[in-house]
């Protein structure tokens, strides 16, 4: 909960706004309440603290890794099949 969370995304250009609000306004129809996803112009990055890279590899039997991100990364994969590398 709380803002720190907020699906966001940057864009760096005017192209890249113009493609994400019609990518946007093209899924809003699909979800009964708001898109929570913000576009925000990029300003500044900052490179998450060490003990979160790689988490899902370090942490796979983590409740959270086995609940919400392996799901989410199966169905992925499913989608996705035919542009993984075999």
């Amino acid at each position: 909960m709380g803002p720190q969370y907020s699906p966001a995304i940057f864009y760096h250009s005017e192209e890249q706004r113009r493609v994400a609000e019609a990518v946007m306004r093209e899924l809003a129809p699909l979800y009964p309440k708001r898109i929570a996803t913000k576009l925000l112009p990029f300003t500044t990055f900052y490179p998450a603290e060490a003990y979160h890279h790689d988490y899902f590899a370090r942490h796979p039997e983590a409740p959270y890794c086995r609940f919400v991100i392996a799901p989410k990364l199966e169905k992925a994969k499913k989608a996705f099949k035919p542009l993984l590398r075999p």
